[in-house]
């Protein structure tokens, strides 16, 4: 069987899937089976936290191309608790969010250049600060 055979079946395979279970169904099981063993409780408990506090869905934040503020900025804070709050690496946010580096250090930067003064991003902050709160009153060892 050649290369090109192989993925032909895959993608037979992956069509029939999409007719029998849906898309959305075919792509939260991919996305678990991505995650699996790579994610920890804590920071999927932390990715629910900051979708509550931003109203936007988990699948939202991972999937959508929605360029809102309300995702952008959740999304943002979640790089920034990951790498400063939980000292994983680049790569490990990278995977999870399927970002490449210069995505991913974007994110970082915007939280990190945020400014309480400037009226138009307080909210964030004001955000941030809850969200710091509520993953301290989580005992996972990290904080």
């Amino acid at each position: 069987m050649t290369e090109v055979d192989k993925i032909a079946g895959i993608f037979e395979e992956m069509a029939t899937t999409v007719r029998h279970v849906g898309l959305d169904r075919l792509r939260d099981a991919i996305t678990k089976a991505r995650m699996e063993g790579r994610i920890s409780p804590a920071e999927v408990d932390c990715m629910g936290i900051i979708c509550a506090e931003f109203n936007i869905t988990v699948e939202q934040m991972l999937f959508s191309r929605d360029k809102s503020q309300s995702r952008t900025y959740a999304t943002a804070l979640y790089v920034y608790v990951m790498v400063r709050i939980y000292d994983k690496q680049m790569k490990d946010v990278m995977e999870i969010l399927a970002k490449s580096r210069q995505q991913v250090h974007r994110y970082l930067s915007l939280i990190e250049k945020l400014k309480p003064r400037h009226k138009s991003t307080a909210w964030v902050l004001e955000k941030k600060v809850r969200i710091e709160q509520l993953l301290k009153t989580l005992d996972y060892g990290t904080h």
